[in-house]
């Protein structure tokens, strides 16, 4: 027995996004549909029957930054090299520098002191700013807090 294909009911918001309220999400947010027993997103989904097959390698972008839309004029075409570009320019990334992140225990004034400190061991700075050695040594290799410069430091 061949279901009927459900209708794609959607709202637009104020920044002219067309959110779909008719179909359930994945776990990120992205609206899904079932087409030929597959489940797809349905930003693929409504991108492919306007524009054709989207080529190996490509995702389905959205300029809007809204993962519930299907506007075809928000979502364009890119790899994930450039969809990772854009996340982390609009600030959208799980990694937040410094800051920005929440569970930040140091300020960057903490890290131009730690980067300038050449009195005290990575043991003693741990302490001294209430983290461990091992996150001290990755900001002074440059692992963590890299967006600060070193001329900063001066």
């Amino acid at each position: 027995m061949k279901r009927k294909a459900k209708n794609i009911v959607m709202e637009v918001n104020e920044d002219g996004c067309w959110i779909c309220v008719s179909h359930s999400r994945d776990t990120c947010g992205y609206p899904l549909i079932r087409h030929k027993g597959k489940l797809l997103k349905l930003s693929r989904f409504v991108y492919e029957q306007q524009h054709g097959k989207i080529p190996a390698g490509m995702v389905v972008r959205h300029t809007c930054d809204n993962r519930a839309c299907i506007n075809l004029d928000h979502l364009i075409l890119g790899t994930q090299a450039d969809n990772v570009r854009d996340m982390m320019e609009r600030g959208r990334s799980t990694h937040l520098c410094g800051t920005s992140n929440g569970a930040s225990k140091l300020t960057e004034k903490d890290v131009h002191a730690i980067l300038a400190d050449t009195q005290h061991t990575q043991r003693e700075l741990g302490k001294m700013f209430g983290v461990s050695q091992q996150q001290i040594c990755r900001i002074k290799n440059r692992k963590l807090w890299k967006h600060i410069t070193m001329e900063a430091n001066q």
